[in-house]
C-alpha cells in the first residue's frame, strides 16, 4: 500500500472516530437515554477501549515511521511520549483491576493533546492557510523536521491532526471511565 493510500485510509478512520466522539459527547449532554446507556457500560470496557485505541495509534505512528520512512520531529516525539505508555497503564489496570488508572490515561491524553494542538496549529497555518511561517518542527542540527509534511489528506488532515483526534477521544473515554468508577456499585 502506498503512503497516499495508507494516509487516506487512516484519515477516513480518524474522521469517523472524531465524528463518533463528537456525537457521543453531544448525545451524553443532551440525551438522558444515551447518558444512561453510557453509564451502564462497565469500567473495564472503557479501559479496554482506551487501550485498543492507544495501541492502534501507536501502531499507526510506527508504521508511518518505519514502513513509510516519514520523519519524526521533536513535537511528534513529545506526542509519542504521552501516547505510547497508555497501553502499559491499561494493561496494568486490567490485570490489577485498579479503578484509578483512568486518571493517568486522561492526564497523559490531555498533555499529548496540547502538543498535538500546537503542532496541528503550525501545520494548519502553513499547509491550509498558506501563511509563511517557521514551523516549530523545522529541521535543525539536532534532529529531523517535518516542515515538509509528508501527509496532508483532504487538504487539512496531517499526522498531528490524527493524534489530536485520538487524544481527545482518549480524554472522553477516560472521563466516561471516571464517571463509572465514581458511580455506586449496583447489584
Amino acid at each position: 500500500m502506498s503512503l497516499t493510500a495508507y494516509s487516506t485510509v487512516l484519515s477516513v478512520l480518524i474522521l469517523l472516530l472524531g465524528t463518533a466522539t463528537l456525537l457521543s459527547m453531544l448525545g451524553a449532554f443532551y440525551s438522558a437515554t444515551l447518558r444512561k446507556k453510557l453509564a451502564d457500560v462497565a469500567y473495564e470496557t472503557w479501559i479496554l477501549l482506551i487501550g485498543i485505541l492507544a495501541t492502534m495509534a501507536t501502531l499507526g505512528a510506527l508504521i508511518f515511521q518505519y514502513q513509510y520512512l516519514t520523519p519524526v520531529c521533536s513535537l511528534c516525539w513529545w506526542q509519542r511520549i504521552f501516547m505510547f505508555p497508555i497501553e502499559i497503564v491499561v494493561a496494568v489496570s486490567l490485570y490489577t483491576k485498579a479503578k484509578t488508572n483512568h486518571l493517568i490515561t486522561g492526564i497523559l491524553a490531555a498533555i499529548g493533546a496540547l502538543f498535538a494542538s500546537y503542532h496541528f496549529y503550525a501545520h494548519f497555518q502553513k499547509y491550509v492557510l498558506g501563511n509563511t511561517m517557521l514551523i516549530p518542527c523545522s529541521p535543525t542540527e539536532v534532529g529531523e523536521g517535518c516542515s515538509n509534511a509528508p501527509v496532508i489528506t483532504f487538504d487539512f488532515i496531517t499526522i498531528p491532526f490524527m493524534a489530536l483526534v485520538v487524544f481527545v477521544t482518549l480524554m472522553w473515554l477516560s472521563y466516561l471511565a471516571h464517571k463509572k468508577a465514581k458511580a455506586p456499585e449496583t447489584m
